[in-house]
């Protein structure tokens, strides 16, 4: 059998015949360790939180080949693609068009070069059921194995407020448009 944790197997000890007199065997206090090991648990578990019920916050979590490895729920509201579903796909094969996939590619392959973020950057995204959104991204590198490096990217939907200052350009240069046509009238 395998003692638990912190105990040595015990050792009987004997008299000149043979007989068990006594056992020998060591205790190591474990406390600190356990203590250490929960914190650790505790953490992750705030590290969890924050990323699963930040709102309308994407956050996504790649590997070195632009892999899925986590995929909040505000991601999974934005895009219309659920967790099991992402995880393990690519963006390419998810959201982004092939010339936007490969620059994704470029831009993780530059962060794990040099360390810096890339971003933040505007995204034209297609999201489930057939509509588009710009997505506000920047992608950092995660601390963790040197062997296999991991990168989150946060992304922020900006659609409405790039149709709200599109919108408001038109409306600008309508009135510009105004202004010159009623000028060349009253001149007239």
């Amino acid at each position: 059998a395998t003692p638990a944790p912190g105990l040595h197997p015990a050792v009987p000890l004997r008299d000149a015949r043979g007989t068990v007199t006594g056992i020998c065997g060591v205790v190591t206090d474990v406390t600190a360790r356990k203590r250490a090991e929960e914190a650790q648990r505790a953490s992750e578990e705030r590290f969890r939180s924050v990323i699963d019920n930040t709102p309308n916050v994407a956050i996504e979590g790649f590997d070195l080949d632009g892999r899925v490895l986590f995929w909040n729920p505000a991601a999974a509201c934005l895009f219309g693609i659920p967790a099991t579903e992402a995880i393990g796909a690519t963006l390419g094969e998810l959201i982004l068009c092939p010339a936007a996939a490969a620059e994704f590619q470029q831009a993780l392959h530059a962060v794990h070069a040099s360390g810096e973020p890339h971003g933040p950057t505007e995204w034209d995204c297609t999201v489930r059921g057939g509509g588009t959104r710009k997505v506000y991204s920047t992608i950092f590198r995660l601390s963790g194995d040197k062997n296999a490096p991991q990168f989150a990217c946060i992304d922020i939907d900006i659609s409405e407020r790039v149709r709200l200052e599109e919108q408001l350009l038109q409306a600008q240069k309508m009135e510009s448009l105004g202004r010159l046509t009623g000028g060349i009238a009253h001149d007239f």
